[in-house]
């Protein structure tokens, strides 16, 4: 690899990271900007709320259609007419006076922004290889994490000095534009070439693939749907006070970024699929001890266990699951990242619905099964694909 080759590289990289790091932040900004919306339109919580659910259900759907889209749409025109289509719902933001209004912005921002989660993983995935493409894809989720922590403080700030919330919004677009530079500056790989020397370039999917997928769909069961609840469960059965309990939230969080980080050089000593399963294993003990804590500080020390666990199963998954096939295609990247989504928004109503029907403990132990079966998946594929090695 030359010099030309190896700065085109870096750049590509560091547009990957900067988009993951953009997502993190279009995914919590719903959550940070509700309230100020609500007062905006005169709406309920409940209907602000639902009406911002339709980012995440836009997002989903592209999510999963991205790896056919990039057929007929390459990454450069994606990026850029992500740029543009984020500016003009931005400035629209404005100008709407009815909350209703506000529903296709926001669904065409989260089909645009379920572009954007997949980019990263295709250019990494096709750039990488073995334990490089796990550190990337491991570095890639600690991006997006630092989006999720850093820019509601960034929000808070612009909202406490009377900015609007459309304007928390438009600040975003900043981030956008250095990415759209780096676009402009890279040469972008045509990460959908279908043939190479005259052979079919992608492999077949094999039952193992299908099975990463469902690994990952039950391990955001599993930590989403309990860390839907957590401040709740924190603030009902140990009676902590609303700060105290949140500060319990942000503790997962922090860990689990710093847990990225960790993973991002952990998984260049250990087999990535051992490390996936260690870490899926640790996850399951921290929910028990979660669920047997009565103090404070055994409860944030079992929490943040839980977020350094949690944090290396779905990006280490994804590089282990394209490592199951020679030459993965962006539709398995697509399926690993769509079984993510879907989990993510099913976590969220059957973990309502067993707090309502059974109460908050047993939202643990639900949470607890499923990194079970995250665990099961994961070392059921490890056997397996050893054994088909072997007999090669």
């Amino acid at each position: 690899m030359n010099f030309k080759e190896k700065n085109n590289l870096i750049k590509l990289t560091i547009m990957s990271y900067g988009m993951t790091c953009i997502t993190g932040i279009a995914v919590i900004l719903p959550f940070i900007i509700q309230q100020p919306a609500q007062e905006y339109f005169k709406s309920s919580a409940a209907y602000t709320g639902f009406v911002f659910s339709f980012f995440m259900g836009g997002m989903l759907i592209f999510q999963i259609l991205n790896g056919f889209i990039i057929k007929f749409l390459k990454i450069r025109a994606q990026i850029y007419l992500t740029a543009v289509v984020y500016i003009i719902c931005s400035l629209l933001m404005f100008m709407i006076h009815s909350i209703v209004f506000l529903i296709p912005i926001l669904i065409v921002l989260g089909l645009c922004f379920g572009l954007i989660i997949t980019i990263p993983n295709f250019i990494l995935v096709h750039a990488f290889e073995g334990k490089e493409r796990s550190t990337k894809l491991n570095r890639g989720d600690f991006m997006f994490s630092v989006g999720s922590l850093v820019y509601p403080m960034v929000a808070s700030v612009m909202i406490s000095r009377h900015y609007s919330w459309q304007a928390v919004y438009l600040s975003v677009f900043v981030l956008i534009l250095i990415v759209v530079i780096l676009c402009y500056k890279s040469v972008i790989p045509d990460v959908d070439a279908t043939e190479t020397e005259g052979v079919a370039k992608f492999s077949k999917w094999n039952i193992n693939v299908y099975m990463v997928g469902f690994a990952i769909f039950f391990y955001f069961m599993s930590y989403v749907g309990y860390t839907y609840w957590v401040a709740q469960y924190l603030t009902d059965n140990l009676k902590m006070s609303p700060t105290a309990a949140d500060f319990g939230v942000s503790l997962f969080w922090i860990m689990y970024a710093i847990g990225c980080f960790i993973s991002s050089y952990a998984v260049k000593v250990i087999a990535v699929n051992k490390y996936i399963i260690l870490s899926a294993i640790v996850s399951f003990i921290a929910y028990f001890v979660i669920y047997y804590s009565t103090g404070v500080m055994m409860m944030y020390i079992s929490i943040s266990i839980l977020g350094l666990g949690c944090a290396t199963v779905y990006s280490s998954s994804i590089s282990y699951g394209t490592l199951l096939v020679e030459h993965p295609s962006p539709r398995i990247i697509s399926f690993f990242i769509a079984s993510s989504g879907i989990g993510t928004y099913l976590a969220e109503v059957y973990s309502s619905w067993v707090q309502a029907k059974y109460g908050l403990s047993a939202v643990t132990i639900i949470s607890a099964m499923m990194i079970l079966l995250t665990i099961i998946l994961m070392i059921i594929v490890a056997f397996t694909d050893k054994q088909a090695r072997k007999s090669i």
